[in-house]
């Protein structure tokens, strides 16, 4: 994720060991920021997806393949 200069990276493992599951959701704080400038997802098989412009305050789902973000307001 990118924002003005700066990029913050996070790494998501689903299955961590046997018969047990990681939580898949990633927070980024954005400190007093109003949007991220570029989203890219990285997904396990390779493909690569950017989103721009998403505003802040926001619960965002990324579906592989879907240009489009699933989005709700926090507050």
């Amino acid at each position: 994720m990118c924002i003005r200069d700066s990029v913050m990276t996070r790494t998501v493992r689903g299955a961590s060991s046997y018969m047990s599951y990681s939580d898949t959701r990633v927070f980024f704080g954005l400190n007093r920021e109003d949007e991220v400038d570029v989203l890219e997802v990285v997904w396990p098989d390779g493909e690569v997806q950017h989103f721009t412009d998403i505003a802040a305050d926001q619960a965002i789902v990324i579906r592989q393949g879907q240009a489009a973000l699933d989005s709700k307001p926090l507050w």
